[in-house]
């Protein structure tokens, strides 16, 4: 995935974690996937990771 590839949250690499932890809550597990994907090419931050990892897990144990 490119830089230039559009991602589901406006200004990602700028956001603060407390401000992405409210933003995911309205993203489906696709977007979260694509987040999670860009964040492990780029940054690769462990505590972004475990954030989008657990918003995913909570998704999939609604289903």
């Amino acid at each position: 995935m490119s830089r230039d590839e559009r991602l589901p949250v406006v200004d990602y690499d700028q956001i603060s974690i407390e401000t992405l932890q409210q933003v995911i809550m309205r993203l489906n597990h696709d977007e979260l996937r694509q987040l999670s994907a860009y964040e492990s090419e780029h940054a690769d931050r462990p505590l972004v990771k475990r954030i989008l990892e657990a918003r995913m897990a909570q998704l999939e144990s609604v289903v």
